[in-house]
């Protein structure tokens, strides 16, 4: 989680907090972290990482995999969960389980046993994909208000 939080915290600290009340965690925050970690999360960044967890990967079910393309089993994973890589998709997997680093590049993974790759979007492509969902959010939600 630590790591998660470092690549985050820039982009928290330059934003203010979803004013519309308390966020809730998304059930992939629920499955990836404690009450007590989530407890400690302000608003924004649950925020953040409830887009993380839905929009800063995709899963390519026929991806181009290289021989030097890095396992997903290989990276560690912050819970108790096994993957299942023959149902793994972009609905289902969940980025907050791993210790992914933050990366100025897009990260891929070859899914064990697998032709899947999963790509983790470079922070700053997430930060910005983040930014724009705020705005759309705020469109719809003054659109909503009329």
């Amino acid at each position: 989680m630590k790591f998660m939080l470092l690549m985050f915290g820039s982009l928290l600290l330059a934003t203010s907090a979803y004013s519309q009340g308390t966020i809730l965690p998304s059930s992939k925050m629920v499955s990836a972290y404690s009450k007590g970690e989530i407890a400690h999360l302000t608003d924004a960044e649950i925020d953040y990482l409830n887009f993380y967890a839905e929009q800063g990967f995709t899963v390519h079910p026929e991806g181009k995999v290289t021989s030097d393309m890095p396992l997903l089993s290989s990276v560690l994973l912050n819970a108790d969960q096994p993957i299942n890589g023959s149902t793994l998709t972009t609905q289902n997997f969940n980025p907050l389980l791993y210790s992914f680093q933050p990366s100025a590049e897009s990260l891929f993974f070859k899914v064990d046993g697998t032709q899947k790759v999963v790509q983790v979007f470079a922070k700053d492509r997430t930060d910005k994909l983040y930014e724009r969902f705020k705005i759309n959010r705020a469109k719809l939600e003054r659109n909503n208000k009329k």
